[in-house]
């Protein structure tokens, strides 16, 4: 059953995260897996903190140790519009930014691997000032679980509503450092909110980037494999990856597609 709008944007603005429950069929999260899983190989094998390798077979890096981020090529079936152009998620993100002026920034695949760690408790946004928060950060990714997620392959942990908490002792980055002392006190703590995102393959969910958040070890047979499709408001400019795609794919999407995504490269005028 689908969840109206109204209820969707009440629970980002309030949780700082939604959940689509079946975003996908469990046949298209299975083919993306497929796809995925030789591009994983090649990259675990360089096993680099530098990204490299090609686009088309595999480019990507080590972030942490056994977790993976590989950028995703333009080609099918990532490039089916039912991923980055859904309907739903639009109408949210333009309910929650009050604007559609919003772009695609980056589009690819996180892999925590078997046998990877425990990650700093820490947030993916800055604030922009001390005690001052927006309702909704301007950059915002739909993640879609390409295998079920479960404590036992690391499904991500967080703690909800932290969004609205501008204390800069809990602006912790990754690669800022200082994590230590954001550990130290959600573990010492009691936070009766904290809870694991456990989904479906096919479903998918976006959080809020100022939720405070963790990775989880990994302690099955396999990846956690996720896709990771960036938006951004269009006067918010973070680190990004570029998608690039050849021309005649640029001019056969819609009209809408191709004002999301503007930012990509053309791949012939890189050769």
């Amino acid at each position: 059953m689908q969840v109206p709008i109204d209820q969707l944007v009440q629970e980002f603005l309030i949780n700082g995260y939604v959940v689509f429950e079946d975003f996908i069929p469990s046949s298209k999260a299975e083919a993306l897996h497929a796809e995925l899983l030789p591009m994983l190989e090649r990259v675990r094998a360089r096993n680099s903190r530098v990204l490299s390798g090609d686009l088309d077979s595999g480019r990507g890096r080590v972030t942490e140790p056994l977790r993976y981020k590989i950028e995703t090529p333009w080609r099918m079936p990532f490039f089916d519009p039912a991923l980055y152009e859904n309907a739903t998620v639009l109408q949210l993100l333009e309910r929650l930014w009050g604007s559609s002026d919003f772009l695609i920034s980056d589009y690819i695949s996180y892999h925590p691997c078997p046998g990877c760690g425990v990650m700093n408790w820490h947030r993916d946004g800055e604030l922009f000032a001390a005690n001052v928060v927006l309702p909704a950060f301007p950059s915002l990714s739909l993640k879609v679980a390409l295998v079920d997620t479960n404590e036992r392959n690391g499904s991500f942990e967080l703690l909800p509503s932290t969004h609205h908490c501008g204390v800069p002792e809990l602006s912790h980055v990754p690669g800022s450092g200082g994590g230590d002392s954001l550990n130290r006190l959600i573990e010492s703590g009691r936070y009766p909110s904290r809870m694991r995102l456990n989904l479906k393959r096919g479903s998918a969910y976006i959080c809020d980037a100022r939720v405070i958040h963790r990775g989880t070890p990994n302690r099955s047979d396999h990846a956690r494999m996720e896709l990771d499709i960036g938006y951004r408001l269009a006067w918010y400019d973070p680190r990004n990856h570029p998608i690039g795609m050849m021309s005649r794919d640029f001019e056969e999407l819609s009209e809408r597609g191709k004002q999301l995504l503007s930012l990509s490269r053309r791949l012939e005028d890189l050769n």
